[in-house]
């Protein structure tokens, strides 16, 4: 477990670089004004849109990540999205924290997991299709043992994945029926 979070963490600094490359060029060809490099620059940004998801703050207490993962030499595209009551600064407060997670596997599908962290408990609810469900359930032994070593009570639920995770369907999850509304005034 250790080495996939590494691998994550190392993942998001690449693409965080990879952005600042693109951010650099775009900037070094700002003074260029020829209708071409117009064109260029939008092309680049274009291709490495979902890039710039990485990060992209929703509001003060939301992350959103979408990128694709590495794990033993396969990409799996990957979206969390990550809320937590952060009092000070941008780090996140592993103390009081809930991360919708959605992982498309090559094998298995969509599996999600909805974690939720309130000082050292955790529950964790794992959705994936129907056929995957026993096998799941019957897996999870190392993740509860691997938690439980560091200190946390557990509960881990495997379920039927039954709708996509995004922005407006984990409003329920995040107790936060703003989420993904358009904030509308006249």
């Amino acid at each position: 477990m250790d080495n996939i979070a590494k691998a994550i963490k190392d993942q998001i600094s690449e693409k965080t670089q990879e952005m600042k490359n693109i951010i650099q060029k775009v900037l070094e060809k700002n003074g260029d004004t020829k209708p071409e490099t117009f064109s260029n620059i939008a092309q680049v940004l274009d291709k490495n849109m979902n890039d710039f998801k990485v990060f992209n703050t929703i509001s003060n207490s939301y992350y959103y990540m979408d990128l694709p993962l590495n794990v033993d030499n396969s990409e799996y595209q990957c979206k969390l999205m990550i809320k937590d009551e952060r009092k000070k600064g941008k780090k996140i407060d592993s103390t009081n924290v809930k991360i919708a997670a959605s992982v498309n596997t090559n094998n298995m599908g969509v599996v999600d997991a909805y974690i939720k962290v309130n000082n050292y408990n955790m529950d964790i609810n794992i959705k994936c299709d129907s056929p995957w469900i026993k096998i799941l359930d019957n897996g999870k032994d190392r993740v509860f043992n691997g938690l439980m070593d560091i200190g946390y009570n557990l509960n881990i639920y495997v379920n039927e994945r039954k709708q996509e995770v995004n922005i407006v369907n984990c409003r329920e999850f995040f107790e936060d029926d703003n989420l993904g509304l358009i904030d509308k005034r006249v």
